[in-house]
């Protein structure tokens, strides 16, 4: 009888859960931005996410072509940018300007000094993004030149760190 009672609860939980996938609500996944301003590429271009971008394009770049597979990395990582720095789903637009503009501009060095003031943790999280870029697009010269001008002032010890 107590088996009889557990498969039925165990038949009734798995319904329960069935009953929640099938009618699972994707509006609250939604997106919802902190802020609604709106901006304009001069503000977000010289923000740390835009600088983000701009590197981006450059590491996309690199072997000559986008592919497919970048293209959608890119892509989630505006959202990831745009939910994290709170801004609206305008400024994605924005992002694709900033990244069509710098992804034949060879300004890397000066790019990275903006990231020069960056605690460890956000200096790790943007190195993160460009590997994973660029183990998509195959070719990891430009994120070399970015990883070395990221670290050029520091000692071996806080390298290995």
């Amino acid at each position: 009888m107590t088996n009889l009672i557990l498969l039925f609860v165990a038949l009734f939980v798995a319904y329960k859960l069935y009953q929640n996938i099938v009618n699972f609500d994707n509006s609250t996944l939604n997106y919802e931005p902190i802020d609604h301003k709106t901006y304009n590429y001069d503000e977000v271009v010289d923000d740390l996410d835009g600088v983000v971008v701009s590197l981006m394009a450059k590491v996309a770049k690199s072997n000559g072509t986008i592919s497919v597979q970048e293209a959608k990395y890119i892509t989630d990582v505006y959202l990831e940018l745009a939910n994290l720095t709170g801004k609206s789903r305008d400024v994605l637009d924005i992002y694709e300007q900033i990244f069509q503009k710098e992804k034949d501009n060879p300004n890397v060095k000066e790019l990275v000094y903006k990231l020069k003031d960056l605690d460890e943790q956000p200096k790790t999280y943007i190195l993160n993004i460009l590997k994973n870029l660029a183990s998509i697009d195959g070719d990891k010269r430009v994120l070399e030149e970015i990883e070395t001008a990221m670290y050029a002032n520091r000692t071996d010890n806080e390298r290995d760190l």
